[in-house]
């Protein structure tokens, strides 16, 4: 976090801030009434979660067999 290196021209607060500037007008342009687009937004964004979940689980076992590799039991 360090400001005195000016190794990149600009901050990842600023390109977070265009990235959701981005997102939004993307959004925006996209009309409201296309139901194809926003089930396939719909589909999409739960399609993510489930795949997040999906790694979740899949981390708490891997946490859970080392645990148990490493608990000396």
């Amino acid at each position: 976090h360090s400001s005195s290196k000016g190794s990149h021209k600009h901050s990842s607060k600023e390109s977070k801030k265009e990235l959701a500037q981005r997102r939004s007008s993307m959004y925006q342009n996209q009309p409201a009434s296309n139901e194809p687009t926003a089930y396939g937004a719909a589909f999409r964004s739960e399609g993510v979660a489930a795949s997040e979940a999906r790694h979740q689980a899949k981390a708490a076992e891997n946490i859970a067999r080392i645990m148990s590799q490493y608990g000396g039991k």
